[in-house]
């Protein structure tokens, strides 16, 4: 990308990042050519759900080694429900799911109770050693969701605007396996409501996952923008603003994002638009 333009955004988006009451961080990368622009980059955040996605990784993983290749295919019966988002701590009657789909209850309504099912299955330090398979250092998971003893005692699960991008760049590589990479932006791509999804032309797949607790919002993103895909990520913590008002701030500074990326697969090496 030229770095004229990229200096653009990254200013642009920093000028609404001043403006937020609270800690943002951004990371975004360009997958054509590989430049990269942030702020707090590097910067510890409260993973929120966007943890979930090493998760799934791993559960994809571990299916893809199994000579039979059932893992997700088993069978299993939701006894303990754990509140927060999602469906299953909600519904009245016991219930029975493959592994495959509470997977994708974790994913697409970021369901708690299907989440720690996901981590039990898959297993912490397995999840903890994809997150270093990925060549990432700043991230871990520590804790289930909704273990209010872990919170308080700062056992934060924890990832940065950087690990989240570079997650998205090396699935749209193919890695860790083509196979698992696949599968997962698949399940991430399904649709689903997000401050992101909302900001981005609905003609365009957008695999992602967001994430929000109090005073913490988090969304990570592979957009495929015909002949310009790109990574994106926005976290922020200390929020002093509603979940609303966060939700919106997000939007906003997804749209920024993919009006540049637009602009730059619409225009030739001069900045000359290519649309008649």
């Amino acid at each position: 990308m030229p770095n004229k333009l990229f200096e653009l955004l990254h200013r642009k988006l920093s000028q609404s990042i001043a403006d937020f009451p609270g800690v943002v961080g951004f990371s975004v990368r360009d997958l054509t050519t590989g430049e990269q622009i942030d702020l707090l980059g590097d910067e510890l955040f409260p993973a929120a759900s966007t943890i979930k996605i090493f998760v799934l990784a791993t559960l994809l993983c571990q299916a893809e080694s199994e000579p039979t290749r059932e893992l997700l295919e088993q069978r299993i019966s939701v006894d303990v429900r754990v509140p927060g988002s999602g469906v299953l701590t909600y519904l009245e009657h016991p219930v029975e799911l493959s592994l495959l789909d509470l997977a994708i209850l974790m994913m697409i309504v970021s369901d708690n109770t299907a989440t720690n099912i996901c981590i039990e299955r898959a297993g912490m330090d397995h999840v903890n050693s994809t997150i270093a398979n990925f060549g990432l250092t700043n991230t871990v998971l520590r804790r289930a969701m909704q273990d209010h003893a872990a919170i308080a005692a700062g056992r934060e699960n924890v990832t940065t605007p950087n690990d989240l991008v570079e997650t998205f760049a090396a699935l749209h590589a193919g890695k860790p396996t083509p196979g698992t990479a696949n599968r997962a932006l698949e399940v991430m791509s399904k649709l689903y409501s997000s401050p992101f999804r909302s900001a981005i032309p609905e003609s365009i797949r957008v695999a992602h996952k967001t994430g929000g607790m109090p005073r913490v919002r988090a969304e990570a993103a592979l957009v495929y923008l015909p002949n310009r895909p790109y990574a994106f990520s926005v976290m922020s913590k200390y929020a002093m603003s509603d979940p609303a008002q966060q939700g919106a701030f997000l939007s906003d500074v997804a749209r920024t994002t993919h009006q540049f990326f637009a602009t730059l697969a619409d225009s030739n090496p001069f900045g000359q638009g290519l649309s008649s």
